[in-house]
């Protein structure tokens, strides 16, 4: 095994780590730092890292998963309250939430919620193309 392989396994098991911390914390105030120290590096090469790994920011990876969470648990919990879902997704105010999703999806929650009663179909995999 070559010098440059074996620097992108350590690269991509870094990275591993720090997916599955932020899979696992996404309720959480996730920060580049915090992230970063998963991976053992420091902040900045892991942002390069990150970014050249996975084709977008660790900041857009989290807002991603965050929104895609909020989707399931729209789709999956009538219970839940929409002020509910953002923050166990990690949003800080449900503004942001609102926000984001729509940016995201194209549709308000609650249009996604409806819908998704309606049809009861996943809408979450279609999500609008950037």
């Amino acid at each position: 095994m070559d010098k440059k392989q074996t620097h992108k396994d350590i690269y991509e098991a870094a990275m591993n780590k720090a997916l599955q911390y932020i899979t696992e914390n996404l309720e959480k105030n996730l920060t580049l730092p915090v992230i970063a120290a998963q991976a053992n590096m420091s902040p900045y090469h892991f942002h390069r890292v990150f970014r050249q790994l996975k084709g977008i920011t660790p900041r857009r990876y989290i807002t991603e998963k965050r929104i895609e969470k909020a989707a399931v648990l729209i789709e999956n919990t009538h219970s839940l309250f929409l002020n509910e879902i953002a923050e166990l997704c990690g949003f800080s105010t449900q503004t942001i939430f609102l926000k984001t999703f729509k940016e995201y999806y194209g549709i308000t929650p609650h249009e996604y919620r409806k819908k998704f009663e309606i049809t009861g179909k996943l809408i979450h995999k279609n999500k609008k193309e950037k």
